[in-house]
């Protein structure tokens, strides 16, 4: 009977704080501060709402998340690989004084395995579009499961980032701190 089996996964969270220098709310630029204070325009898309609250010296908080799982379909398959995509976003809404909001990006990978080399730890995959690729198995952890591989299953790969972006007024984090003494 066939089966998912797990193989592992990872995830990366990078956490940055700026200052807004200023905001071009018709032309959806922003300028922040970057790590040496140098100011960078930002270029914002229609998902960035309510731009008119944005004001110089706000703080502007993004949390980066990417993740990585792998699974295997022990059954052996006879279709091409696939995959598939899917993003979206929950923005502010006009009466949030806060501009900010979330993002995400999906993707879903097929990867059909033509090849195990366990001598020189290698997979032979061919990919949505039909092209092969070999890679090497570094994490000791994932060789050790290489043996259970077969030529004809399908391994899947899913991918996720997140942006979530967030903002405070200095006026109303300096209120929200003397409130909560």
């Amino acid at each position: 009977m066939a089966a998912d089996i797990p193989l592992g996964g990872a995830v990366e969270a990078d956490e940055v704080v700026t200052k807004v220098i200023s905001v071009d709310a018709k032309d959806r630029r922003v300028v922040v501060a970057d790590a040496a204070g140098k100011p960078v325009t930002v270029q914002v898309t229609d998902a960035a709402q309510d731009l008119d609250h944005l004001k110089p010296g706000d703080a502007i908080g993004a949390l980066v998340i990417h993740s990585t799982a792998f699974d295997l379909d022990t059954q052996v398959q006879t279709q091409a690989p696939g995959g598939f995509e899917a993003d979206g976003a929950a923005i502010a809404t006009p009466s949030n004084p806060h501009p900010g909001g979330d993002a995400f990006r999906m993707a879903r990978v097929q990867l059909k395995i033509l090849g195990v080399n366990l001598k020189k730890h290698q997979i032979t995959f061919e990919g949505p579009d039909g092209s092969n690729k070999t890679v090497s198995v570094d994490d000791p952890k994932l060789r050790s499961k290489m043996g259970e591989l077969k030529a004809g299953q399908m391994l899947n790969v899913t991918y996720e980032d997140t942006l979530q972006i967030v903002t405070a007024h200095p006026a109303t984090a300096a209120a929200a701190t003397k409130s909560a003494q």
